[in-house]
């Protein structure tokens, strides 16, 4: 895993605060992936399809947007389980439309 660093005002920080997916307090994110490099476009569908065979959690995707509401090309998807999360990072640098989707 890696760290990303961006400048930002507060105001900034504070609004991608409240719109992120929250972490469960009391269980480990193992079973959380991220996406990036996504087509502004993509519908929830069409990530239910890339990782078809694999169990997402009810509700479990999470497409990010900025304050404009415009798609930012990366999602957050949990599974029921680690072991679904670690089939999906296996799809790492596969396509969906156009795109190649980093899985991490």
């Amino acid at each position: 895993r890696y760290l990303e660093v961006f400048s930002s005002t507060y105001e900034q920080m504070e609004w991608q605060l409240e719109h992120q997916p929250k972490a469960r307090r009391d269980e480990a994110n193992d079973c959380l992936v991220k996406l990036r490099g996504l087509p502004y476009g993509v519908s929830k569908e069409e990530l239910m399809t890339f990782f078809s065979g694999l169990s997402v959690a009810p509700n479990g995707i999470t497409i990010l947007t900025n304050r404009e509401g415009k798609m930012t090309g990366e999602a957050f998807v949990e599974f029921t389980n680690s072991d679904a999360a670690e089939q999906a990072v296996e799809k790492h640098m596969q396509n969906i439309q156009h795109r190649y989707i980093e899985v991490y």
